[in-house]
């Protein structure tokens, strides 16, 4: 038997070729369609990164600009500069112990020497005291004692003259003024 196909009367369509050509392209258009979809999703969560840094940058342009609206120009960032300074000095100055100082200083005292100022360096950890001693002898002996305390690492006699000065009962007398640098030791 010889299969003979008329195709003049006859349409002729391979079902199964039909069949598999569909599900080819519609398994590929669900490939698209789920590639898009990811891509959608991934720009979109790109997008929403993006405007939210953008927002902290807006943000963070704003805090500098001044109270109106304008930017901060250099002499008041200058002008802040400057008073940031000034409070660490006075955080620096508050933190100074004028107790332990005090307490160091009446260690190495005695009655010949009389303390008329003390002028602190904190910067340099140093500090400038003048005052009178009675006699030579008793500045010699109090700057032997503060040379040989442990709690300064420097002494220096910065000035040192002859004066006459009012003692408690109102009465002159001759007394040897004196300037000292004393260093902390660290």
């Amino acid at each position: 038997m010889k299969p003979a196909i008329n195709l003049s009367t006859r349409t002729y369509i391979n079902r199964r070729a039909l069949k598999f050509g569909i599900l080819v392209a519609i398994s590929a258009l669900a490939v698209w369609l789920f590639v898009a979809g990811y891509l959608l999703v991934r720009d979109t969560s790109h997008l929403s990164d993006v405007q939210q840094k953008i927002e902290e940058l807006n943000s963070q342009r704003a805090e500098l600009r001044g109270q109106d609206g304008e930017q901060v120009g250099a002499e008041t960032l200058d002008l802040r500069w400057a008073e940031v300074a000034f409070i660490n000095q006075l955080l620096e100055r508050d933190s100074f112990r004028w107790t332990d100082l005090l307490s160091k200083l009446e260690k190495q005292a005695f009655s010949g020497v009389a303390v008329k100022s003390i002028k602190p360096d904190f910067k340099d950890n140093s500090l400038e005291l003048s005052g009178y001693a009675r006699e030579l002898s008793h500045l010699r002996k109090f700057i032997d004692n503060l040379i040989s305390s442990e709690e300064f690492s420097e002494v220096y006699l910065l000035k040192q003259s002859q004066q006459k000065i009012k003692d408690r009962d109102g009465r002159e007398r001759k007394a040897i003024a004196f300037e000292l640098l004393l260093v902390q030791g660290t």
